[in-house]
This record gives C-alpha cells, sequence and structure tokens, in this order.
C-alpha cells in the first residue's frame, strides 16, 4: 500500500507540533511513600514534520504509549518514550504529555477522620538537540481568606475556594513529588481542604483561614519564597485564582521565576507547562 505520509510536500512550511492528544491510557505513579498509584492519564505525543515531508505516521505514537499501560511512569520513563519516538518517526524533537488526577489522603485536624482529596497534575517531556527537559504541573485547591474583608468588618470575612497551580521544571536526573509541592502550598494557604470534616473540623478550618488572611498576592508570593528553596527546581510557575464568593469576578495572581541559569536546563514557556491542563 502507498505511504502516503511519507510521500514529498512542495509547500515548503514545517509544522511544529504533530501528533495525537486526549489518548486515554492506565498508567501507575509512584508515591512519595512508598508504592505506586493507578490512575488514568489522557496522553499527548508530538513531534516536528519537515517542510519537505507531509506528514507522520501516528499509529506509532498509540503503540508506543500503549507500551506503557499499567506501568510506572516517570520522568526517566517519559525520556525513554521521547527517545523510541523520536527514533522511530525520525523526527529533531519530540514531546509527551501526561495528564491525570493524583489522590492524597488526608486526616481531618481534630476528629481525626480520612478522606482523599484529587489533585489535577501532569508530566511533560521534551527531547531535542538541547537535550531531555521535564516538567510537572500540579493544581492545588485551598482557601483563603480576605483581608480587607477581615478588617474591615465587625462580624468576620469572606473567604475563597482558590485554585494554586504550580508548575515546575526540574533539574536533570532529579525527583520533585507531588507531595512535595501539595504540602508547600496548602502550608502556605489561609487553610488547606478537606474531603471529610465534622463539625469540630469545620470550627477548626474556619478559625485557621480566619487566623491567615491572605491576598492571592500574598499566597503567590510566599509559595515563590517557600518552593524556590527546593535544591531540585530550575524553573518555577505559580498561579492563584480565587473563586469570589461576593463579588462576581475571580482574582488572579501568577509570576514564573528562573531559580538556574537558562544555558544548564532547557526551556518550557508558560503556554508549554500548562498545555497539559487546558
Amino acid at each position: 500500500m502507498e505511504d502516503l505520509q511519507s510521500l514529498t510536500d512542495y509547500r515548503n512550511i514545517p509544522i511544529e507540533r504533530v501528533g495525537i492528544s486526549r489518548l486515554a491510557l492506565p498508567i501507575m505513579i509512584r508515591e512519595m511513600a512508598g508504592g505506586y498509584q493507578h490512575v488514568q492519564a489522557e496522553s499527548s505525543m508530538f513531534v516536528e514534520v519537515p517542510a519537505a515531508v507531509r506528514g507522520t505516521h501516528m499509529s506509532r505514537f498509540v503503540e508506543l504509549l500503549h507500551e506503557w499501560t499499567d506501568k510506572p511512569v516517570s520522568s526517566g520513563d517519559i525520556e525513554a518514550l521521547l527517545e523510541q519516538t523520536r527514533a522511530r518517526a525520525g523526527s529533531l524533537s519530540a514531546e509527551a504529555e501526561l495528564a491525570f488526577r493524583y489522590f492524597i489522603s488526608k486526616t481531618a485536624p481534630v476528629s481525626g477522620r480520612s478522606g482523599v482529596v484529587d489533585y489535577r497534575c501532569a508530566f511533560k517531556g521534551r527531547v531535542d538537540a538541547r537535550g531531555y527537559r521535564f516538567a510537572l504541573s500540579v493544581q492545588i485547591p485551598v482557601t483563603t481568606l480576605c483581608p480587607c474583608s477581615k478588617a474591615i468588618s465587625d462580624y468576620g470575612a469572606h473567604n475563597q475556594r482558590t485554585y494554586v497551580d504550580v508548575d515546575i521544571e526540574s533539574l536533570p536526573g532529579a525527583l520533585v513529588w507531588i507531595e512535595d509541592i501539595v504540602q508547600m502550598v496548602e502550608g502556605e494557604a489561609s487553610c488547606p481542604v478537606f474531603s471529610v470534616l465534622k463539625r469540630e473540623d469545620e470550627k477548626w478550618v474556619t478559625e485557621r483561614a480566619y487566623d491567615n488572611p491572605k491576598f492571592v498576592e500574598d499566597l503567590v508570593r510566599d509559595l515563590v519564597l517557600r518552593i524556590s528553596g527546593h535544591a531540585d527546581i530550575a524553573r518555577l510557575s505559580v498561579a492563584a485564582e480565587s473563586l469570589e464568593s461576593i463579588h462576581n469576578h475571580s482574582a488572579h495572581a501568577s509570576t514564573v521565576i528562573v531559580l538556574q541559569s537558562p544555558a544548564e536546563v532547557g526551556a518550557f514557556t508558560l503556554n508549554d507547562l500548562q498545555a497539559a491542563r487546558s
């Protein structure tokens, strides 16, 4: 049968990213405490297509991704996957994204009741002439309480459900745990959120938030200071969006910090780092 994808293309337009997206795949994620968590990932894979080539063989991407079904996936595994992809496609670069929900067990602060909280996460890797880079994205729900509302009100203050998006590019060979990122974010919020709360727990979280008011600007700055102390992080993006309870809008703050020299590690743009959550 004729191989149409391999035909010469005369329009002279290279394409930066060609591949597949939103392929559901069961994989395993290593847990910080030991063992693995089985998750369903939404996977994507892309390569470059030169100007003179009509297309790429996308069925190969599906075959390669399915080789990781029900297997552990980490930064090193993604690097191996991308090297295989680049070799099979004859491409100068290859990218892969695995977006998934990761569950962490949490104990209520007073009653001790246990429940799980889900966090939207993504692994993203890219290999090209500059080498291999890996990025981790984690979205953490927290509570924030408005300092201004507290200062001007006689009877209380309004709070918000705030979603914090942390995107990090780690140093080559380094391992940054999802649990570490979650712990740092929840530690800087007005209060963490929990799955199971009894009355005594609700009292605790309400008073905890009231005693620790923060604007989104405060939260982002405090997180940059805390997370940037992690020795294995090269680039850091932090974004906080508070779903306002008394306004018809959300409050947003975000920033990107380079912790290592761009010459030492490859660069992801902010859009690249956030692509796994779009």
